[in-house]
């Protein structure tokens, strides 16, 4: 240890120095945050990159370096004479030399670890001792009197997220220990400072519990119910639901159980273990040095701090393998990680000039989580919340590939240290590096060795070895560069008769060499150039409208709709790209590029082919989805939720045909992301029209699958752009769908509002029955909110539109809505109404509609006590809603069948139908199945047992 007395520092509350006895002052804002910074990165060097970025919060100066060498001096002197040798200068930055015990930080963490290992021998007493002294050191909010933000982001958080953990564990000791009593009025402030920490609640309620006060207990899990719900629109995690069923159970919950325990003989699913990994490369060579790197932080990981990950950044030019490297090690590792490999495609340099949004990039590890999409929150923060709370303790590989910069990638970051994130980016990704301590791997060409390997692996050792010096110059040609070696070697592929000194000798002569420039992207165009002119007319005229294409991945049917080729010609023109390697098979039948190829199709479309053809390829890529799309949407719902006005036939545009739900499921399902595209290209490119009517025909489909998100983010990109045109029936139906969402939302005053606007607009351009169907949807909403009268006089004027237009299907709905409105506000006749719909709606051959009905009429006679009568129509409707496929809507029937069996005195039956609707809702992740567990409960049932 450097200097006369022993230096203490401390970071757990304001920033302290002490030699001796002797505080030391460290008035500078600068120099704090310089010493904050190799204080939490100690005993690591940190390079001057990532100390300029911290020193001087993400805006450092031209000349950083001089600055900082003269800021690191400045805090030398203030450390005074005796002191300065304790930071030290070692390329490629400065360190600083404190001792374990030197420094508050470490203390806390060795004492954490301490309690944490007694915890885990069984020893509460010394764990609750030693986790006391640990949460003892803190003076306050960490980092409390330094300001730069970006040092908060990568240290203070997730110091704070330790400390809370701390605290947690200690508090379990204590309840371990039978201090059950004294906890309560702690726990209780605690929920109130800590309003989504959840592990709090459950503490509280178990202390609760155990001091008798059960109802106390109760109310407790149902402040944190609502809570969640109204802040991320998700409900409690598993062991606090399975903790309140045990309370509700009145188990005993004694200091000596584990109280998150499923009880004996409960069935427990298999948590699902996502393998999203792509295909790693048939042919990998090199990169030793890289890959020992990530084996090194791979064993890093292990060690990591709480609330932390580890991240590597793997940065490189165009085409220099980044994504072949990080595939080719997260296979290698995939066995390391027993939860599981995430992995998505950021499209970061999309030449759509489109990156993926974090909000997508998540939505896609939801679902590879088996996450209900309906329980997804709407904000990105909450979304980022509630992915690090799934991955929270587990152990899995994250690779987030072809990132954009820093801020695309910070909420796809877990924080648990037993995960590891790969990124890859043609950018260095600085920011990253200095607030998430992210670990730089820069990927190089590679060695002369490593390309000629990589050429053997792709044409075979034989051609290789018999011209070594033509093998060597083609190498050279390609400047080692991966991607360039892989298509040169496809070409040689393709003409076998031409040696690899003619091919070298072409490449050159055609301006290849220019790879030693440094900026290969360019000399990439070159050998796209030269690949693309092997290729017969046909497939290079497909090739380049493929570059206009708006999603990531396209099938043969829409090929041949964009550049206006009879199927079987564009199939052979795709045949012909994939042979080329210009285009890869991802999956049968459906064809997608690698970004620079899809940049070079592009750039060859707007060198080759006028404007008016790129705008005829546009429009018959639009009409081919939206003819398709609406297609599909007819046979999910082939009544009044999808009329938009019928687009001029175009016989050069043939829509696939569907011959029942079960195809137009799944093709709604396998273009979900391209039909995204589609409304975002449309927009961006004038096609306003499309827009919103592509956006109208995806309702049934996000609907019934949950996908809010999309459903609101199209929609309101639909209204933007009908208002830019001012297209009247654009923002009709725009505004009358965003209606909708707000209405499910129980947001009624915005839905009010797009209703009101929704009907006026239809008024305008004298659409009855889209007046109707305002109607007709504003009644709904009034009767969600309680207001019956309103409710039925909306209902009567949608009835009265329907009528007059001579729409029968909306009639019958709308005498089917009336009558159930009706019923509410006494109306005898009621009934009537509801069994003449239910006729109706069957003769029209409306199933949906037909089964919304029977539920209707169920729920007037259960109202008129006629229970029998009752069960009869909601078993009839949950049939038809299990035809159809809508599940959420079968079980809320369910449950409804249930509620009327019961009444009828037949138990047996009505747990039977609760069993059933719980099965649908827990299978969905909806939250109304809490609802059903309590009918199911013994309390519901007044000790009547199971």
């Amino acid at each position: 240890m450097s200097g006369v007395f022993r230096v203490e520092f401390g970071l757990l509350g304001p920033l302290s120095v002490e030699a001796g006895s002797t505080p030391i002052s460290v008035s500078a804002k600068q120099q704090r945050v310089l010493l904050a910074a190799l204080l939490l990165n100690a005993p690591g060097v940190v390079s001057v990159e990532v100390l300029a970025e911290l020193v001087w919060d993400g805006r450092p100066p031209t000349r950083y370096r001089a600055a900082l060498h003269t800021a690191v001096q400045r805090l030398r002197a203030t450390l005074g004479f005796g002191n300065a040798g304790l930071i030290r200068t070692i390329p490629p930055g400065y360190t600083i030399e404190v001792g374990d015990g030197d420094f508050d930080v470490f203390r806390f963490e060795a004492l954490a670890d301490r309690g944490r290992t007694a915890a885990a021998d069984g020893d509460w007493t010394t764990a609750a001792d030693l986790l006391r002294q640990a949460l003892a050191l803190w003076r306050g909010d960490a980092l409390a009197d330094i300001t730069a933000r970006t040092l908060h982001q990568r240290y203070g958080d997730a110091l704070s997220e330790q400390r809370l953990q701390v605290l947690t564990a200690r508090i379990e000791a204590d309840l371990r220990l039978g201090r059950h009593e004294e906890l309560i009025g702690e726990l209780t402030r605690l929920i109130a400072e800590h309003r989504l920490w959840e592990r709090f609640y459950g503490q509280l309620m178990l202390a609760l519990y155990r001091a008798g006060r059960v109802s106390d207990a109760l109310a407790v899990y149902q402040r944190l119910r609502r809570t969640l719900a109204d802040e991320l629109g998700t409900d409690p995690a598993p062991e606090v639901q399975v903790l309140h069923r045990q309370i509700l159970q009145s188990e005993r919950l004694d200091p000596g159980r584990e109280p998150a325990e499923e009880p004996s003989g409960a069935p427990v699913a298999a948590p699902l273990v996502p393998a999203q990994l792509p295909a790693g490369p048939r042919h990998f060579v090199g990169r030793a040095r890289e890959l020992k790197a990530l084996d090194a932080l791979l064993d890093r990981r292990v060690a990591g701090r709480p609330g932390t990950v580890t991240v590597a950044a793997i940065d490189g030019s165009a085409g220099v393998g980044k994504t072949a490297f990080a595939l080719h090690w997260a296979h290698q590792a995939a066995s390391r990680f027993p939860d599981g490999q995430l992995y998505v495609n950021l499209r970061g340099f999309d030449p759509t000039g489109q990156p993926l949004r974090p909000s997508d990039a998540l939505r896609t590890f939801f679902a590879a989580l088996d996450f209900p999409p309906a329980r997804i929150p709407g904000t990105l923060e909450a979304q980022a919340g509630l992915y690090r709370s799934l991955l929270a303790g587990k152990r899995m590989l994250v690779v987030l590939d072809n990132a954009r910069d820093a801020d695309q990638v910070r909420s796809l970051l877990p924080a648990s240290p037993g995960c590891l994130v790969l990124v890859t980016s043609r950018r260095r990704l600085t920011g990253l590096i200095a607030t998430e301590g992210a670990h730089r791997l820069p990927l190089d060409l590679l060695s002369p060795g490593e390309a000629r390997e990589l050429l053997a692996g792709q044409l075979g050792a034989e051609p290789v070895e018999r011209d070594p010096d033509a093998a060597a110059a083609l190498v050279e040609a390609c400047a080692r560069l991966p991607l360039a070696l892989t298509i040169a070697a496809a070409y040689s592929a393709c003409n076998p008769q031409k040696p690899l000194a003619a091919i070298a000798r072409q490449l050159r002569e055609a301006g290849l060499n220019t790879f030693a420039t440094g900026d290969p992207a360019t000399d990439i165009r070159t050998v796209f150039s030269w690949s693309y002119a092997t290729l017969p007319a046909g497939a290079q005229r497909t090739f380049r409208f493929l570059g206009l294409h708006p999603g990531p991945d396209i099938t043969l049917p829409a090929a041949a709709a964009l550049t206006d080729t009879d199927p079987a010609t564009v199939d052979g023109h795709l045949e012909h790209l994939v042979q080329a390697q210009l285009l890869t098979e991802e999956a049968p039948g459906r064809y997608a590029f690698h970004d620079l190829l899809r940049a070079y199709a592009t750039e060859q479309a707007r060198a080759r082919d006028n404007p008016i053809d790129w705008h005829g390829a546009l429009r018959r890529i639009f009409d081919f989805y939206l003819s398709t799309a609406r297609e599909a949407q007819s046979m999910l719902r082939p009544s009044i939720d999808c009329l938009i006005p019928p687009s001029p036939p175009r016989p050069d545009v043939v829509p696939e045909p569907f011959t029942d739900t079960r195809q137009a499921w799944a093709w709604f399902e396998a273009e979900h992301k391209v039909l995204l595209g589609v409304v975002t290209m449309a927009a961006r490119t004038g096609f306003d029209v499309h827009t919103w009517q592509v956006a109208w025909t995806l309702v049934t489909f996000f609907e019934r699958r949950g996908h809010w998100h999309d459903l609101a983010v199209v929609q309101r990109t639909a209204l933007d752009t009908a208002q830019r045109s001012g297209d009247l029936a654009g923002q009709a139906h725009a505004h009358h769908m965003l209606g909708r969402l707000y209405a499910r939302r129980g947001d009624h005053e915005k839905a009010g509002d797009h209703f009101g606007a929704s009907l006026e607009q239809f008024r305008q351009l004298g659409d009855v029955v889209g007046q109707a169907l305002g109607h007709h949807t504003f009644a709904e909403v009034h009767e969600r909110a309680g207001r019956d009268r309103k409710a039925v006089a909306h209902a009567e004027q949608a009835l009265e539109l329907f009528s007059s237009a001579g729409h029968e299907i909306g009639k019958a709905q709308a005498r089917s809505a009336l009558g159930w409105y009706r019923s509410r506000l006494g109306d005898r006749q009621a009934r009537q109404d509801c069994e003449w719909a239910v006729r109706r709606l069957a003769e029209l051959g409306d199933k949906p509609g037909e089964a919304e009905a029977w539920a209707r009429l169920g729920a007037v006679h259960h109202d008129a006590g006629q229970y029998p009568e009752a069960a009869r129509c909601f078993r009839r409707a949950a049939g038809l809603f299990r035809q159809l496929g809508a599940r959420y809507c079968e079980a809320a029937t369910l449950m409804k069948l249930g509620d009327a069996q019961q009444a009828t005195g037949d138990r047996p039956a009505a747990r039977e139908s609760w069993r059933g609707a719980l099965s649908l809702l827990d299978d969905l992740g909806h939250p109304d199945a809490e609802q059903v567990r309590e009918r199911l409960s013994p309390v519901a049932v007044r000790g009547v047992p199971a």
